[in-house]
């Protein structure tokens, strides 16, 4: 994420009622990787330098500020989902928003569909969930190619005006 996206990213946050988390450094960061055993896409990265987190109607996961603690991090929620998903879960996705119902807007961290952002679903069939299902399928699909557009988008979609950047 370049400086102008970031500070996009902030705007449209806060005009959608959104609270930024604690950004963290690159060791924590690192520690954060290291104990997922992932590597974030650099516009993830970014944004957990940058942001942290975003609180306010759907959570974007990264970490909670220290007075959030009811929050989940991008940590507890991605080692929560392995354990109750095993199977189905895949050790390259970190979830980066859940829909309520279970679900999750993750970040692919590797492969051919690394930075991608991907819809998983906690009920679909072994046969049908990342990265066998194939494109089209219902319960696969890719959201979006890269995480700084699909944020955008959401952040858009969640009530913020759309600007064109100038001040």
């Amino acid at each position: 994420m370049t400086n102008l996206e970031i500070n996009r990213i902030r705007e449209l946050a806060l005009s959608s009622g959104y609270e930024c988390g604690r950004p963290l450094s690159e060791k924590e960061i690192a520690e954060y990787e290291s104990a997922l055993n992932v590597k974030f896409p650099s516009a993830y990265r970014e944004f957990l330098k940058a942001v942290g987190n975003l609180a306010g109607g759907d959570e974007i996961l990264g970490t909670a500020r220290e007075d959030w603690l009811a929050q989940p991090s991008i940590l507890s929620e991605t080692k929560e989902l392995r354990h109750a998903f095993p199977e189905t879960f895949h050790r390259n996705l970190i979830p980066v928003c859940p829909d309520g119902c279970g679900n999750y807007l993750c970040l692919v961290c590797d492969g051919p569909d690394a930075g991608k952002v991907i819809f998983w679903q906690h009920d679909s069939p072994l046969s049908e969930i990342y990265p066998k299902a194939p494109p089209g399928d219902p319960s696969f699909w890719i959201e979006s190619d890269d995480f700084t557009s699909w944020l955008t988008s959401f952040l858009l979609d969640a009530g913020a005006p759309a600007t064109d950047g100038a001040h």
